[in-house]
C-alpha cells in the first residue's frame, strides 16, 4: 500500500503542476475519494484481526474479507481507477494490480472467517 500511496502522491503532483483547475480538484482528493473512503475501511477492518477471543476474531476476519471485496470491486471496475492507471502524465499506477495482494489477504482471512 505504500508504493501505491507514492504512486497516488506522483499523480497528485503531476495535476498540480498543470494549468487546469479541474484537475487540481482531482488532486485534491487522493486515494480516499478514488477508493470512496474503502482504503481507509480496509486498514481499520485489517486492525482489529487477532485480538480478543475466537468468536470475535471471526467477527473480524468476516469484516475484513467483506471490506476487502468490496475493495477488489471497486478496483476491477472503477472508470476513476482506470483513468489513474492509464493518465498522460507519465506516471506508473498500480491500482489495478492490486488484485495479488488481495488475493493474498482473502487467502489468509478465508480459515478465520
Amino acid at each position: 500500500m505504500a508504493e501505491l500511496n507514492q504512486q497516488i502522491g506522483a499523480l497528485q503532483k503531476a495535476l498540480w503542476a498543470t494549468d487546469d483547475d479541474d484537475l487540481h480538484d482531482i488532486a485534491d482528493f487522493g486515494l480516499n475519494a478514488i477508493t470512496s473512503g474503502l482504503k481507509t475501511k480496509m486498514i481499520g477492518a485489517t486492525y482489529s484481526l487477532g485480538q480478543g477471543d475466537p468468536e470475535r476474531q471471526r467477527k473480524s476476519a468476516a469484516n475484513a474479507l467483506d471490506v476487502i471485496g468490496r475493495f477488489r470491486v471497486l478496483v476491477d471496475s472503477d472508470a476513476r481507477v482506470r483513468a489513474c492507471d492509464e493518465n498522460d502524465f507519465g506516471v506508473v499506477m498500480s491500482l489495478p494490480t492490486l488484485s495479488a495482494a488481495l488475493d493474498r489477504l482473502e487467502a489468509a482471512l478465508r480459515p478465520q472467517a
